[in-house]
């Protein structure tokens, strides 16, 4: 009896030991799979971040890069210039500043809660630099190379942007990679 006791105890041992290892590499794998998913969904985070961040730039380059070429053309030209111009000048001025507008938007449904912040700051700058070779186009231009409206605007407006990449900067590495 001692010997079939001991085997019946050694066999209930042998399958609670089977059955303790399976539950605990269940356990492990369904931890280790849930700590990949959240280290996925962090970097499939920080990927669209950042592909906001950079569509925010681009089109804020998009646009400084329309405002210097009108305002360049505006004083370089002269004072007398055909509306139609004028005009495309306009459109261009308004398609850009619609093209940021969009990325911010983006920027702001993708990003942190005080990405919209940020981007309201970048959108004010950038629509006082446009506005002020705007109004300059509206008038006639001519002369006045280094209006103080449109210098400033355009310091304000390169300054937001910076101050966004180092925003941006500390976002994304804040979010696991």
């Amino acid at each position: 009896m001692d010997q079939g006791l001991a085997a019946v105890l050694g066999a209930t041992v042998g399958v609670v030991g089977t059955l303790g290892t399976a539950c605990l590499t269940y356990l492990t794998a369904r931890h280790q799979a849930r700590d990949q998913g959240r280290v996925a969904h962090a970097q499939t985070v920080r990927d669209e971040r950042r592909a906001t961040y950079l569509e925010v730039l681009t089109a804020g380059e998009i646009l400084a890069s329309e405002c210097a070429k009108s305002w360049k053309w505006i004083t370089e030209t002269e004072p007398n210039r055909v509306i139609s111009d004028i005009l495309k000048a306009h459109t261009q001025l308004e398609a850009a500043m619609r093209n940021l507008e969009k990325a911010a938007n983006r920027v702001k449904l993708a990003g942190p809660v005080d990405a919209i912040h940020r981007m309201d700051l970048l959108l004010m700058a950038a629509g006082r630099e446009m506005w002020a070779v705007r109004d300059r186009l509206e008038s006639g231009g001519g002369g006045m190379p280094h209006s103080n409206e449109y210098l400033e605007s355009k310091a304000e407006r390169a300054e937001e942007t910076r101050q966004l990449v180092i925003w941006a900067r500390t976002e994304l590495d804040k979010v696991p990679h």
